[in-house]
């Protein structure tokens, strides 16, 4: 199907946008990581709830986005199941500037919310957004 998958779906009441992973992109994951479940099915289930429900020992996450929805919740659930002992496979958008770096293969190191500081080197705020070195070290 093309485009937005809309509440024309059965199932899809609640008006989620789903994305469905294609199929070959599927069966290669699938054939890596030998999935035992599956956190955002489609069709769901009735009164299925991705962020409620424990997930399996081996899990993809392809989660469905609406209006007003947020990534956060299926971030926050995958990193549980993980803590748990539980193998997560997540797929997220990526930011535009992201699409251009990441293809570089950078090494990524978090930093948080850093305290920028001003010219006399105090602290004048602390970031709105988390930030993270990345490092594109030459090729040899």
């Amino acid at each position: 199907m093309k485009g937005k998958q809309t509440a024309l779906i059965p199932g899809n009441e609640d008006h989620v946008g789903y994305w469905l992973t294609p199929a070959p992109l599927m069966a290669q994951l699938q054939a890596e990581f030998d999935f035992t479940m599956d956190a955002a099915p489609f069709p769901r289930p009735p009164g299925w709830d991705g962020l409620k429900e424990p997930w399996g020992q081996r899990t993809y996450c392809n989660p469905p986005f609406a209006k007003g929805m947020s990534i956060h919740g299926w971030v926050r659930k995958a990193i549980q199941e993980r803590d748990s002992g539980k193998l997560v496979v997540l797929v997220l958008p990526v930011a535009g500037w992201m699409e251009l770096l990441l293809p570089a293969e950078p090494e990524i190191r978090y930093l948080g919310r850093v305290a920028w500081v001003n010219e006399e080197g105090e602290a004048t705020h602390r970031a709105r957004f988390p930030s993270s070195l990345f490092i594109l070290r030459p090729k040899a």
